[in-house]
């Protein structure tokens, strides 16, 4: 979930397949809106289906992660490998998305169960590192819920703190290990909403970063994005070298390679006359004498003469 002062963007591909990250195209539009500086606050809440300590328990998928190996078993099979890509994928996407907001200015966090293994990748430490982030333990008893579940935090905004509760039970609460609906779906899926009492507490804490606002689209929330005016600053210094570059991204990437004529008829005269061979050979010996002469020299301004004069006023594709 993405917010800016005003309005709130939930993402999830539940919602509509623009929505899912592990698309690079519908990632990066995402990714533009979080580091925009237009979002106030981003809640990142990936699937830990493929980091959870719940894998381990059999019958069921032949887990991808073990506690002895966290970021993945060593010689996957194909299927077990498109498995481990995919979640990592997600996980360090979820991620960036919020160091992108707090970088641009807002807050955010990162939630996973207590025990996920995901906490143990090197992006998630990164994060909680980076930006001094405070871990928040949630008791799903706290919120009258007879789960043994927690919910973890790792939160840019200190004010969440006041959420942090522990459970005082001694494992009186019902265990999802393992544990199935009666649709047949394992219980503990059903365990990622968040109880209505928890949201509202959340909300009334972000709520002097998102105020309260309708909820928009993707499409929607990158024309809130201010578009950045010629003359102002940072002003860019293009590097040239035919390449369409610039060090400016806030403004639009396009170029037309003016020199493209004159580069390629100047390595012609390179090639076709072994200058290069000429050069190499100058500065090995100690001479003080100009490399190149007059002779080898002509053809060359001769060429950018005519460049300048058939390109004056015009613009060479």
């Amino acid at each position: 979930m993405v917010q800016n002062s005003r309005m709130s963007l939930p993402i999830d591909k539940i919602i509509a397949g623009q929505h899912d990250i592990l698309n690079d195209f519908h990632y990066e539009r995402i990714l533009r809106i979080a580091s925009s500086g237009c979002a106030g606050y981003t809640a990142a809440s990936p699937s830990c289906a493929e980091f959870s300590l719940l894998k381990l328990i059999q019958p069921g998928p032949t887990p991808v992660r073990t506690k002895e190996f966290p970021l993945g078993i060593p010689n996957p099979s194909p299927s077990e490998q498109e498995r481990l890509v995919s979640s990592r994928t997600l996980l360090h996407r979820a991620v960036q998305l919020v160091q992108a907001t707090i970088s641009a200015g807002g807050q955010g966090h990162l939630e996973q169960p207590k025990g996920a293994l995901s906490w143990q990748d090197p992006e998630v430490q990164l994060l909680i590192k980076s930006f001094c982030c405070e871990l928040v333990l949630i008791a799903a008893c706290a919120y009258d819920l007879d789960w043994a579940k927690t919910w973890l935090f790792a939160t840019s905004l200190e004010a969440l703190t006041a959420l942090a509760t522990t459970c005082k039970h001694q494992n009186q609460h019902v265990s999802l290990a393992g544990l199935r609906s009666s649709d047949g779906q394992y219980a503990s899926r059903h365990t990622a909403e968040y109880p209505a009492h928890l949201a509202q507490d959340f909300a009334q804490i972000v709520a002097p970063l998102c105020q309260p606002g309708a909820t928009i689209t993707i499409d929607e929330a990158l024309r809130l994005i201010p578009l950045k005016a010629f003359d102002a600053v940072p002003h860019a210094h293009v590097d040239g070298g035919g390449v369409g570059s610039s060090p400016d991204w806030s403004m639009p990437q396009e170029s037309s390679n003016v020199f493209k004529p004159l580069r390629s008829t100047w390595m012609s005269l390179i090639v076709s006359n072994n200058l290069h061979q000429k050069l190499a050979h100058r500065f090995s010996m100690p001479d003080s004498s100009l490399p190149l002469s007059e002779d080898d020299l002509a053809p060359f301004r001769a060429s950018f003469e005519s460049f300048v004069f058939n390109t004056k006023g015009e613009t060479v594709d």
